[in-house]
């Protein structure tokens, strides 16, 4: 794929959990994705569903997650999104 393509598919993949969107967000992973989150001692996640399942944790307790992002870059099949996440929990506060 062109580094245009990558670079569309990690924008469409980054607007699809803003927006919540997990059967889109997972078409857009490739089958062999691992997550983390960095720089917690967790073992991860292996795949497309586990990777949205691990996601969903957090995400279960916000009514709303903006994004604003800053920079996007590709070279080939690497892209790097630099971006600042707004979260709303359900309770009203927001993190960002």
């Amino acid at each position: 794929m062109s580094t245009e393509s990558n670079k569309a598919i990690v924008k469409k993949m980054w607007q699809a959990l803003s927006e919540m969107d997990w059967d889109t967000m997972k078409s857009c992973m490739h089958p062999e994705i691992f997550y983390e989150d960095v720089p917690t001692d967790d073992v991860g996640a292996k795949g497309p569903d586990n990777c949205v399942k691990r996601l969903q944790i957090a995400f279960n307790h916000l009514s709303r997650q903006e994004q604003t992002t800053h920079h996007l870059a590709g070279d080939g099949d690497m892209v790097f999104l630099d971006h600042t996440e707004k979260w709303t929990f359900t309770s009203g506060e927001t993190a960002q």
